[in-house]
């Protein structure tokens, strides 16, 4: 497909959905291309970055969120009870 027509029909499709998943689109769209940047990046962020997507993931491997999420999610917010 030409870019022209995908950039149209993705337009069409946009107009069609509300405009809180249009935002989603939009944080999607953004992630697909800093992600892409960050694989060939052409210069190094400065220490100034406040791009904090580099912490997504940070945590996966925690032993604080293994398990269920919802229990998870249950106890840390009972320990405030």
């Amino acid at each position: 497909m030409a870019s022209s027509t995908l950039i149209k029909e993705i337009s069409r499709e946009l107009k069609d959905i509300p405009p809180e998943l249009q935002q989603e689109v939009l944080d999607f769209t953004l992630f697909v291309k800093q992600r892409r940047t960050s694989e060939h990046p052409r210069h190094a962020p400065g220490p100034a970055s406040r791009d904090w997507r580099q912490f997504v993931g940070a945590l996966k491997d925690s032993p604080a969120f293994q398990g269920d999420p919802v229990t998870i999610q249950r106890e840390m917010r009972d320990e405030w009870d």
